[in-house]
């Protein structure tokens, strides 16, 4: 288990080592210990996943011409589930991968500051990202919607940047790729993942 102050602590650590801030490295616990204990940062994100899909519900009920799918047919407990099953799969692929490229540059000592600053940060581009579709629900504009969308993923994008750069020997074209990388991990896990959960749920209703 983890205290308040612990993770509090890890997650200002997380955010000052992506922009390069001051004392980053007093605050992000890469012990081995902290290694394991920054997969709690999965259990903090994880109301997220409710946000996320009642946001979307909510902008269907209050927004003009919003799409029929599947998606607010199916249960809401299934759907969030679906969501988070997909962001745990999205770490644990990313992670694999990550470690895998440090491996490839030897940088066998850095492994342990790349997965605590990886998950911590998580919460972080989670509630980022999260942000457009929470508008929508509370304004019912898509236009605005769909203007925060990019800079929510540039500014998400930034966050891995500044994990990467500073974890990782990569240059500028490597960190790049690697965040180009994270982000199809991204759009493959939560298609396939909610893709099923809606298939199944459409098999057997």
């Amino acid at each position: 288990m983890i205290t308040l102050d612990y993770a509090a602590n890890n997650l200002i650590g997380a955010w000052k080592m992506a922009w390069g801030l001051n004392s980053w490295e007093e605050r992000v616990d890469h012990s081995t210990d902290g290694v394991f204990l920054s997969f709690w940062a999965i259990a903090v994100a994880a109301p997220l996943s409710l946000l996320f899909v009642s946001s979307v519900r909510r902008a269907a009920r209050v927004t003009p011409d919003f799409p029929e799918t599947p998606v607010l047919q199916a249960p809401i407990a299934l759907m969030v589930a679906s969501d988070f099953i997909a962001f745990v799969l999205f770490i644990a692929i990313s992670l694999f991968s990550l470690v895998m490229i440090a491996r490839r540059l030897g940088a066998y000592r850095q492994i342990s500051l790349l997965i605590v600053g990886f998950n911590w940060s998580q919460v972080f581009v989670g509630a980022i990202l999260a942000l457009p579709v929470t508008v929508m629900g509370i304004t019912g504009s898509k236009n605005l919607a769909a203007a925060l969308f990019l800079p929510a993923v540039a500014f998400s994008g930034a966050i891995f940047w500044g994990i990467l750069r500073r974890s990782l020997p990569l240059n500028v074209t490597m960190t790049i790729a690697a965040i180009v990388l994270l982000m199809l991990i991204s759009v493959i896990t939560d298609s396939v993942v909610n893709g099923f959960a809606l298939f199944a749920y459409q098999a057997f209703s």
